[in-house]
């Protein structure tokens, strides 16, 4: 993998850049994107055949460690990586410790190890035990284990440990990953935490990049599970940016969560460069959609609840201009609110498609206007 920035374009802080995923297969990733979010090595919602309806180029796809646990037999066995074994022939495997659409229990993690929720239940993870699974998964690149049970509650105390237990992770999994022949050059994304802590923020950061690590994750902003859209990025903005100071230009990082766009502008306005596309998942989920129009690298959007009665004889597609299969198809949204109200999972398949297509077609939109110089007034046309 490599990471490359185009400086003339990062416009303040928001940054146009280049990653390249696999110099055999010549996938080059234009940044600011959207890692393809899966679920036990799938989109949510989604077979394989399905998932090409919803026009997703070949690219990242992330797998979380909690859907592979009880899978490792298999995977040793298959031998050839967890991308592979789940079908997504054509995406790379970026490996990641939390699934952020769930709520993960507090109070599991110690000095030793970090609690992991998988279908038999907890594991409690250690460094051996997370590159022994890293080394069955083989990924592309990975995010160092770490301690994020953090919120804005947390004492100093329980945030140093925090900071101090993910440093002591990442110090042991660079000695013992020589061990491993899967894992000597694969790159590493180191995990940046602190909390709403300013000060462990920096301490983090700085720490953190003296190691040898190919990226960051930015940890402890998001609310997972159904609490997703609870956060206002508005908020911790200037923390953020604080943080992102402290790390080299020159590396990718990552933002990992579901991220309404409100959202998504902020932290891309503080210089995060990749982003996963659980938002789309969550909203289908909950009966939403994105309803927008991209015309001419605009953006006119917002989030409709198909649930609700109104949508009930509203025989227009979900979006106009929209070219995804359930626009394309004539998919009307009474017809989606039909199949919400009969409890036919139909209706979540369609507004996965939709949602995960048009959240791609923001990214893009977004690199439209990186690239030309207006991403600052895109970004307050919208929040206006």
């Amino acid at each position: 993998m490599n990471f490359s920035l185009r400086s003339s374009v990062t416009n303040g802080y928001a940054r146009l850049g280049n990653l390249s995923l696999s110099s055999e297969a010549n996938i080059q990733q234009e940044t600011p994107f959207c890692i393809l979010y899966t679920k036990t090595g799938s989109v949510p919602m989604l077979t394989i055949d399905t998932l090409e309806k919803a026009n997703v180029s070949p690219g990242l796809a992330q797998f979380t460690l909690s859907s592979f646990l009880d899978h490792q037999d298999a995977l040793k066995e298959f031998g050839k990586g967890v991308s592979l074994f789940s079908g997504l022939k054509n995406f790379k495997c970026f490996s990641t410790v939390q699934d952020h659409m769930f709520t993960v229990p507090e109070g599991y993690n110690d000095k030793h190890s970090v609690g992991v929720w998988c279908k038999s239940g907890k594991a409690k993870l250690d460094v051996e035990a997370f590159l022994q699974v890293q080394s069955v998964m083989k990924p592309t690149c990975y995010q160092a284990l770490c301690d994020s049970d953090v919120n804005p509650n947390s004492t100093i105390k329980r945030i140093r440990k925090s900071t101090d237990r993910t440093l002591d992770f990442l110090d042991q999994i660079m000695e013992k990953k020589e061990n491993y022949d899967s894992l000597k050059s694969v790159p590493i994304f180191g995990a940046i935490e602190g909390g709403w802590n300013k000060e462990e923020r920096i301490r983090s950061a700085k720490e953190t990049n003296a190691r040898n690590v190919f990226g960051f994750t930015i940890e402890g902003f998001s609310a997972p599970g159904a609490n997703f859209e609870q956060i206002d990025l508005s908020v911790v903005k200037d923390l953020m940016r604080t943080t992102i100071q402290e790390l080299p230009e020159c590396k990718p990082r990552v933002l990992n969560g579901s991220w309404n766009i409100k959202n998504l502008l902020e932290a891309i306005d503080c210089g995060i460069d990749i982003f996963d596309s659980s938002y789309a998942s969550n909203l289908a989920e909950n009966n939403r959609a994105i309803k927008a129009d991209f015309v001419d690298y605009n953006l006119k959007v917002e989030i409709i609840d198909l649930a609700e009665r109104k949508f009930a004889n509203d025989l227009s597609i979900l979006s106009d201009h929209c070219d995804c299969y359930c626009c394309k198809m004539k998919f009307t949204a009474a017809y989606i609110s039909h199949l919400i109200n009969t409890k036919e999972i139909l209706a979540q398949i369609l507004l996965v498609i939709h949602n995960l297509h048009n959240y791609l077609k923001l990214f893009e939109t977004i690199r439209h206007h990186l690239r030309n110089g207006t991403f600052h007034s895109f970004k307050e046309a919208y929040l206006k």
